[in-house]
């Protein structure tokens, strides 16, 4: 529609709200180009609730688009004006990082993650300080600790945030670091495992964020270390926090494919069976000169681990433990014993879990095309001689195989390499997290890991979103093994452990198999091709349409409102009303940009492809600032770059809107309308809510009145706005705008009779509102975190009251014993007295300290509300022109 002076000012108030992120995601989502889903977006709104928070974890399991998350909520605060963002990644993964927000958001970014080719960026000397999200590695990190707590950082998002889980302990160096250089920022911590190896590891998450929200660590763990019966009270402690949504709670509304797990045993030739033997003769042994300091288990988990591997891996470490015994003396017997291993080792020209190896992909990948996949596999090994070995075995028998190490950012390039054209990628530990390898539908674990989570996380390189097969995982496993049988074990509970607190939602095990054959029958039947998989989806939407729809608008009103505090249910299927949204914001922009090029030779625009196009080289405004010459902007044609796609968050449309509010409006105006209306008057009012603690709260509405004295409605008013105009005309003074798109403090002398129609009260409810369930929360924050810290002040009496009861128990049986003991109890009841006295004074600052933060709060809700007109209109319909 084309626009005239008034409705265009109107239409630039109403989206200078979502380029300022005040509509909160909406503007976001519109400006970006992801498929999301409102789970998603509820987990951005969960991490977006209140001011008070001090971060989230964000613990979807693998493959549901936690970065997204992550990236919804940096991308919203960006728009809110908050510019000092950092993203922390392993090296390995940052490519995956930057390729999202390229492809899929519309803020600035800049990796720095070597400083002698990025030192001229910064004229300050600070590398980080740069108008622009910025990317960088743990390792850049932590060298550089000192420049980026110089910053003051509103937020950092931590990828692969499990290694951070340690902190608590005082010996994770790396973690602590990174917290004193984050400060006080918003932390996003994200990964899908929450919990590795302890209910420690989730402890310890939330002290990275918040070192009070839980109480100590010791108390935390007696209460839950492996007791299950408090798992329900844990996971309602940390859902504060936490957000998590399984696979098996978005499968009936997204499109997951299933996994195949199946554990494979297999028998050792006989070289093997005689290496084994001699090793276990080897570890029986009481003493072991090659070993004095370790425990006889860890050595037993050690080398029978590494054999699992491979003998080739084995026979490696069987040289260096020669080596060291050489040194002591030639003539030892177990140096002779451990040379009778290595060339037991030497003598094993085959592998048995090799062949096994190689069975299965014979049979697995013609299965695997003949279902719609590609035949590709992801081979994990914990051994970097067997991945070697690997590599060997699988190029002789014409296997195109990649090795990939993460070590190093050129890695990516071998990624690259298996997505287009290799079939195998045989990955140590380092690629079992993060890896988006959706491409590859088989993933076999050759070694297992003593972390189930590992082994969940290796999986899910492949099983996640966008996955269009069925994910098939082999695990290969020795019975006669100490460390296969004793990892399986260890894994079964700590899955327990984990899915009775956080949930899980697949097996990794899966079905056990005595041989290969019978393992690749199993699979054949359970394996569905591509087409299948696509119509069982759609026969799952189609059955739970009803509640899918009830479901999604609830999702609306949390979306299009505030979140309310309680954790949006997982739904899969977009909202209409967002997809509606988003059309109408778009179609208002570039309704906007026709109106603000109009009669402007120096720009050219192509309605087809909604793009705007300079006629000459150096364009004038708005192009200045954002040009970087480029000759053309677009909302729809992809052929331009990301950086040049118009959206209503981006810099282009920005510059037309700063152009439309230093342009102005005129305080009156008339208009004849392509309609048969009764004349009436409308008058356009801006509403601010202010408060001592709140940024600015505004809304825009209409009041209007009819000749015959009928009071118009804001949507009625609306309505009339959206008319086509024959004829516009301003009258009398300008209202202006800054840069910013606020309107200028310039007050309207005339009164005028709508002006009294025009109460701030339901804006004034809102924000109340809106600013309670802020306030609750944080309140919440305040008294949990006061009462930790006095029921820590308890338990600390509490244990000096039992130390007492313990001496008065004890039997003295000399004069002397009773004196010392005597003398015990009377300074234990000295210190309790002293430690009563002390707390109680403690107990009232705690409380002190707590009522006046509440208070702090409960200010913020003192609000109050200018109401400013913007314009008068008045409106006749088409018959007043023709009379």
């Amino acid at each position: 529609m084309k626009l005239n002076s008034f409705q265009a000012f109107k239409t630039a108030c109403e989206l200078s709200d979502y380029a300022n992120g005040r509509a909160k995601l909406i503007g976001v989502y519109t400006s970006s180009s992801i498929k999301l889903y409102p789970f998603q977006m509820a987990a951005a709104l969960f991490a977006l609730r209140s001011p008070y928070l001090k971060g989230v974890v964000l613990c979807d399991e693998g493959g549901l688009g936690k970065t997204v998350e992550a990236l919804l909520v940096v991308a919203q605060k960006w728009c809110e004006g908050e510019r000092r963002l950092l993203i922390i990644s392993p090296n390995h993964l940052l490519k995956q990082w930057e390729d999202m927000i390229e492809e899929k958001f519309d803020f600035p970014w800049l990796t720095i993650c070597e400083k002698d080719k990025l030192a001229a960026l910064s004229t300050q000397g600070n590398l980080f300080f740069q108008d622009a999200v910025i990317l960088t590695s743990y390792d850049f990190a932590v060298e550089n600790c000192e420049m980026i707590r110089e910053i003051s950082w509103d937020a950092v998002v931590f990828e692969e945030a499990s290694r951070l889980s340690k902190i608590h302990t005082g010996m994770s160096g790396e973690a602590e670091a990174l917290k004193s250089a984050a400060g006080n920022a918003f932390k996003i911590l994200v990964t899908p495992t929450p919990i590795e190896m302890s209910i420690m590891d989730v402890y310890g998450l939330i002290y990275f964020i918040d070192k009070d929200a839980l109480p100590e660590k010791e108390w935390f763990y007696k209460r839950y270390f492996r007791k299950s019966e408090n798992y329900g009270e844990l996971a309602e402690n940390i859902s504060r926090y936490c957000f998590r949504t399984l696979r098996s709670q978005a499968k009936r509304y997204m499109k997951l494919t299933e996994r195949i797990p199946v554990s494979i045993t297999y028998r050792l030739t006989k070289s093997e069976s005689e290496l084994y033997a001699l090793l276990e003769d080897y570890l029986k042994k009481p003493e072991k000169k090659a070993f004095p300091q370790m425990d006889n288990y860890e050595l037993t988990i050690m080398l029978t681990k590494i054999a699992s591997s491979s003998s080739f891996a084995l026979q490696k470490t069987l040289g260096n433990i020669e080596r060291r015994l050489e040194s002591y003396d030639e003539s030892d017997e177990e140096l002779s014993q451990i040379r009778l291993i290595k060339e037991a080792a030497e003598n094993v020209r085959e592998n048995a879990k090799g062949k096994l190896l190689l069975f299965l992909l014979k049979k697995l990948f013609p299965l695997i095309k003949k279902n719609g996949g590609r035949k590709k596999a992801l081979i994990f090994t914990e051994n970097r001689i067997t991945q070697e070995y690997l590599k060997r075995l699988l190029s002789e028998k014409g296997y195109s195989s990649l090795v990939y190490n993460g070590a190093k950012s050129k890695d990516y390039e071998i990624l690259e390499e298996f997505e287009k054209s290799a079939e195998i990628l045989i990955c140590t530990e380092v690629a079992s997290s993060g890896l988006n390898l959706q491409i590859c539908s088989l993933v076999i674990n050759y070694d297992w890991s003593y972390n189930a989570m590992e082994m969940e996380q290796r999986i899910n390189r492949c099983h996640r979103q966008d996955q269009e097969n069925d994910v098939i995982v082999i695990n290969l496993v020795n019975p006669e093994n100490f460390a296969d049988v004793r990892m399986l074990e260890l894994m079964k509970k700590r899955i327990l452990q984990f899915d009775g607190i956080v949930g899980m939602s697949d097996e990794i095990a899966g079905e056990f198999f005595d041989s290969g054959e019978m393992a690749v029958e199993y699979i054949s039947k359970k394996l569905r091709p591509v087409g299948k998989i696509e119509e069982e989806h759609k026969l799952i939407l189609r059955e739970t349409m009803e509640e899918n729809i009830r479901e999604a608008e609830e999702m609306e009103n949390r979306l299009f409102t505030t979140f309310d505090g309680k954790i949006a249910e997982n739904v899969e299927i977009k909202p209409q009303y967002i997809e509606e949204k988003i059309q109408e914001i778009n179609d208002k922009l570039w309704d906007l940009i026709k109106y603000f090029f109009e009669h402007n030779s120096n720009f050219s625009l192509i309605e087809e492809t909604r793009t705007v196009k300079a006629a000459r080289f150096n364009p004038p405004s708005p192009f200045i600032g954002v040009y970087n010459l480029r000759e053309s902007y677009s909302m729809l044609d992809r052929s331009v770059p990301r950086a040049g796609r118009i959206t209503v968050t981006g810099k282009f449309a920005g510059h037309v809107l700063e152009g439309i509010f230093w342009k102005g409006i005129s305080q009156r105006g008339k208009v004849v309308v392509d309609s048969d209306i009764e004349k009436c008057v409308i008058g356009f009012y801006e509403i601010s809510v202010y408060g001592k603690y709140v940024s600015e709260w505004k809304e825009h509405t209409f009041v209007g009145i009819c000749g015959s004295g009928k009071l118009l409605t804001d949507e009625e008013c609306r309505k009339i706005m959206e008319l086509p105009a024959l004829h516009c005309m301003e009258i009398g003074k300008k209202h202006l705008g800054q840069h910013d798109f606020a309107l200028l403090e310039e007050r309207v002398t005339e009164e005028h009779p709508l002006d009294k129609f025009v109460s701030p009260e339901d804006c004034l409810n809102r924000a109340v509102k809106n600013l309670s369930r802020e306030n609750a929360a944080a309140i919440e924050e305040e008294e949990i975190s006061a009462e930790n810290k006095k029921a820590a002040l308890d338990r600390e009496i509490e244990k000096i009251k039992l130390e007492i009861k313990a001496a008065e128990k004890t039997a003295a049986n000399t004069a002397v014993e009773k004196v010392v003991l005597k003398k015990k109890i009377n300074m234990l009841t000295k210190e309790l007295k002293q430690k009563q006295q002390s707390f109680f004074m403690e107990e009232m600052r705690i409380d002190a300290h707590k009522e006046e933060k509440i208070r702090e709060i409960i200010e913020r809700t003192k609000l109050y509300a200018k109401v400013k007109r913007l314009f008068l209109l008045d409106v006749e319909g088409k018959q007043a022109e023709e009379l």
